[in-house]
């Protein structure tokens, strides 16, 4: 990713959260989890403020204060975590990446992340990383995808009861071992998977001709929202899937511009809903069609009902990212 770019993207995130005002959740602060404004889970190897925090020597940071303080929740040697989500104050899920031999597992947690359990579901065993493999959602609602046209459900969610190790071993580290000591957080059952009665079944089948599931599952209150790319260049739409219920909704037409041959880059920010916003990089008239010459924003603040939309062109803009 280009300086440009990265310059692009920081900015957008700032400057929309000026204009989500009076938002029923929290403006994301920094690069994370959120399950509500005080419960947040980030890697260490994000751009956060738990990577700066000497207090937190684990892959997954969580904070139970809104980012007051930090404490560790899983560590891993010789991998890493993706796909984080936090659905609650007690419950979520993470990808657990081991490097060798490279697979990814995912893992829950029904108590904030002092004990973890393999599961089966949400998606199994993925051999060779993780790859198009997306996962999001909020309270009792999980979902995840792996591309094509199904989006599926994990359910229930959270699972009932208290779990236990059976015919496996407590570990610090998934990968280098170490016992936990009591009552510290992290704490990673390693053995048979721990599913619980959950269960992935279909929740959104889309039609024949409807775009695919292609890009990252932003979570908002109670679901999911996610861009749908088309094969052929042209706008995408997107999903809601919120209390069980999908909606897919279209983007209006950005305004006319006469120096750009295409948009790229298509972008979902979830700035504390019902604000969202969406980005796209404008695509100047040279043969390749590479160079970045702008951007393209769209921004709603009731869900995705109405948008506004504006351009900005790096030749005439006072600094060349979008705003």
């Amino acid at each position: 990713m280009s300086s440009r770019i990265a310059w692009i993207s920081i900015a957008f995130v700032v400057a929309l959260a000026a204009v989500a005002v009076a938002a029923a959740e929290p403006i994301p602060r920094w690069i994370g989890s959120w399950a509500d404004g005080k419960h947040v889970w980030t890697t260490r190897d994000a751009d956060s403020w738990a990577q700066a925090d000497p207090l937190c020597d684990a892959n997954l940071c969580g904070t139970e204060n809104g980012g007051a303080t930090w404490h560790p929740l899983l560590r891993a040697q010789d991998g890493h975590f993706q796909r984080v989500v936090r659905t609650s104050a007690t419950a979520g899920v993470v990808r657990a990446v081991v490097n060798r031999p490279l697979s990814s597992d995912p893992y829950w947690t029904p108590d904030a992340g002092r004990h973890w359990f393999r599961t089966s579901r949400i998606g199994g065993t993925l051999s060779g990383g993780i790859g198009s493999f997306q996962l999001g959602g909020n309270g009792r609602y999980l979902y995840w995808h792996r591309g094509g046209k199904v989006l599926y459900r994990v359910v229930p969610w959270p699972p009932r009861g208290t779990p236990e190790c059976l015919g496996g071993e407590w570990r610090l580290d998934l990968t280098a071992g170490g016992t936990p000591p009591p009552g510290s957080w992290g704490a990673i059952c390693v053995g048979p998977a721990v599913d619980a009665g959950m269960r992935d079944i279909a929740a959104v089948r889309l039609t024949t001709g409807s775009f695919p599931l292609t890009s990252d599952l932003v979570s908002i209150r109670r679901g999911v929202a996610s861009l749908l790319y088309p094969v052929v260049r042209r706008r995408p739409k997107l999903l809601v899937m919120q209390s069980g219920a999908s909606r897919v909704l279209r983007l209006p037409r950005p305004p006319a511009w006469r120096r750009t041959k295409g948009l790229k880059g298509y972008r979902l920010h979830q700035l504390g809903w019902p604000n969202l916003g969406i980005s796209a990089e404008a695509l100047g008239p040279t043969p390749l069609r590479t160079d970045t010459i702008g951007c393209v924003i769209w921004r709603s603040r009731n869900g995705g009902r109405s948008w506004a939309v504006h351009t900005v062109d790096f030749n005439t803009a006072p600094f060349p990212y979008c705003k």
